[in-house]
């Protein structure tokens, strides 16, 4: 999540730069991805093109970890219940 709010800012930042020196429109690069910014009189815009792999990765080490993440709490759970189960008896 963290990477996209940072590359929403990237664009929303040459965004700002476009407003600011006048200019139509710019495309550029963050971190692989590429995003473009417009500014013209129908109206602003900014966008990414998530056609490359690089897109992708963000979402893949949220799921991994998330799958981890899963996994760890329950065997910390288990571990739990058990030690509470041994001294109950």
């Amino acid at each position: 999540m963290l990477w996209w709010t940072l590359a929403f800012v990237y664009t929303a930042g040459m965004l700002s730069a476009l407003i600011s020196s006048g200019a139509e429109s710019a495309e550029s690069y963050f971190l692989g991805l590429p995003v473009s910014a417009f500014n013209r009189e129908s109206g602003i815009g900014i966008g990414w093109e998530a056609l490359s792999f690089v897109a992708y990765i963000p979402l893949m080490v949220m799921i991994i970890s998330a799958i981890f993440a899963g996994r760890l709490w329950r065997v910390r759970i288990g571990r739990r219940y058990q030690a509470q189960g041994s001294r109950v008896l």
